[in-house]
C-alpha cells in the first residue's frame, strides 16, 4: 500500500538521485520522517535554503545529521514542530547561516537553543514567534547569544513572559528590524529600552497591542531621530 509517508521518502530519494546541485528545497507540510531525512543528507551538501515548516516528523537527531552535511546553508525554517528541542542547531556550526525561523516550536529546551545560537556566527535574522514555552530568563540568554542580530521577530502569544521580559532587547544594538506584533509583554518601559538601545531600527511592528499609550507612540517616533 502506498502512503503519504512513503511518498515523502520517494521525493527525497528522487532528489538524492537526480538533483545533485540542489540549492533550495521546500518541503512545507510534508510528513518527513527519519528515512527521508537520511536520504536528504546525501544531497544536502550544496543546499543554501531548507524549509521544513510543518514537518512534524523531523527530529533533532535526524536534522543534526542533515545539517552536518550541509555546509552552505544560509536559511533554515523549522517552524510548527512540536518535537524539536534545539539540539540539532549545533550541526549548523560550520554553515554560513544568516536566517533561522522556528515559529511555534513549543518543545524548545533553553540550553539546547542557546548552545545552538552561540555557534551561529553569521546569524542576522531570528524568528521565534509564538514559542509559548520560552521564559523571561530564556530571552535574556537568547539575546546574549546573538548580540549582532539585525532582525528579530517574537510576535503573538508568550504566556510565560512578564512586564520586564523584553528588557533583554537592550543587548541588541545592531537591530534594524523588530517585530513584536500582538506581544502582550510590550509596554512603555520596554519601548523606552528599545529607543535608548536600538538606535539602528528601521522597521518596528507593534501592531495590535491591547493598550497603546501616547507615550508609546512618542518612544516609537523618537527612533526616527537617529
Amino acid at each position: 500500500m502506498w502512503c503519504y509517508d512513503d511518498n515523502c521518502v520517494a521525493i527525497c530519494v528522487l532528489a538524492a538521485k537526480y538533483c545533485k546541485n540542489l540549492q533550495c528545497l521546500n518541503l512545507v507540510g510534508l510528513p518527513v520522517n527519519s528515512s527521508g531525512l537520511r536520504t536528504l543528507s546525501t544531497v544536502s551538501s550544496n543546499l543554501k535554503v531548507l524549509n521544513l515548516d510543518g514537518c512534524s516528523g523531523a527530529g533533532d537527531k535526524d536534522l543534526l545529521n542533515v545539517f552536518q552535511h550541509s555546509l552552505h546553508l544560509e536559511s533554515v525554517t523549522l517552524s510548527h514542530n512540536s518535537v524539536l528541542t534545539g539540539k540539532c542547531l549545533s550541526g549548523l556550526a560550520h554553515a554560513p547561516l544568516k536566517e533561522l525561523v522556528m515559529d511555534e516550536c513549543n518543545n524548545l529546551e533553553s540550553q539546547s537553543l542557546v548552545n545552538g545560537l552561540l555557534v551561529l556566527k553569521s546569524l542576522s535574522r531570528l524568528s521565534l514567534n509564538s514559542c509559548i514555552n520560552l521564559t523571561s530568563s530564556d530571552v535574556a540568554l537568547i539575546t546574549g547569544a546573538v548580540p549582532k542580530l539585525r532582525s528579530l521577530s517574537m510576535d503573538q502569544y508568550f504566556p510565560l513572559f512578564n512586564s520586564t521580559t523584553l528588557k533583554a532587547l537592550d543587548q541588541l544594538h545592531d537591530l534594524t528590524s523588530l517585530n513584536l506584533q500582538l506581544n502582550p509583554a510590550v509596554n512603555d518601559q520596554i519601548m523606552d529600552v528599545i529607543t535608548r538601545n536600538c538606535h539602528k531600527i528601521e522597521e518596528l511592528n507593534i501592531t495590535g497591542l491591547r493598550k497603546v499609550f501616547c507615550i508609546m507612540f512618542v518612544h516609537a517616533t523618537s527612533l526616527c531621530t537617529y
